[in-house]
């Protein structure tokens, strides 16, 4: 959109788009989408002067019990301290092991403290009093039962957050925002409850000053 009309970007891509980011000055996107007209991306690109480049080969998933492999899956990516975070479904980046979520710093790709061992659907960067951070959200599945999991990067390392959703569902969507004056992780998904607290689809993670720890009913 340049204001007045639709303008294509180059050949597009072959399939769905569903998240969009600016990194260094330039567009990237990720979805599920293995071409840009003739080229090979494999889920993510960089938009260059005129058409859509990959970044060195993309993302892949191993094959599961398939002679094939699977087509890798970016639900989210954002910008944080210098990089640009890729999040989703897909265990190898530009050839470089991680699990499923990767940094990418401009020319090349790199593990984040292991990964995550969960479907990541959302990324968002949060202060909950003690500094921004990453955070992940998304899915396990467990005994055929999709898990809400939520997770927060410290730098070296990934924590587990207990959320208490029920019913076992997913966790759709994050985002920072104010809730009661307080700096707070906006939490959406599949869910009716926390803690036992009627919380229909939305709730919010609280945060605090130094003294006290970010909770998710208020209490």
């Amino acid at each position: 959109w340049d204001g007045g009309s639709w303008q294509p970007l180059g050949d597009g891509v072959s399939a769905t788009v569903s998240a969009v980011a600016v990194f260094g000055g330039d567009l990237y996107i990720g979805g599920l989408f293995p071409f840009s007209g003739s080229t090979v991306v494999n889920s993510v690109a960089r938009w260059n002067v005129d058409h859509w480049e990959s970044l060195q080969g993309g993302l892949a998933l191993s094959p599961l019990g398939g002679p094939s492999p699977a087509l890798p899956i970016v639900s989210d990516m954002l910008v944080f301290e210098g990089a640009l975070f890729v999040a989703g479904h897909f265990d190898h980046a530009g050839g470089v092991p991680v699990s499923n979520i990767a940094r990418w710093d401009g020319g090349a790709w790199s593990d984040v403290g292991g990964g995550l061992p969960f479907l990541v659907n959302a990324l968002a960067v949060h202060d909950d009093g003690h500094g921004p951070a990453l955070y992940a959200a998304g899915a396990r599945l467990t005994n055929t039962l999709m898990t809400p999991v939520l997770a927060r990067w410290d730098g070296s390392a990934w924590d587990l957050i207990d959320t208490d959703l029920t019913p076992s569902t997913i966790i759709a969507t994050i985002a920072s925002g104010v809730v009661s004056a307080r700096s707070s992780l906006i939490i959406g998904g599949s869910f009716q409850s926390i803690g036992g607290v009627p919380s229909p689809y939305l709730t919010a993670l609280l945060g605090c000053d130094a003294a006290c720890i970010a909770d998710l009913d208020g209490d």
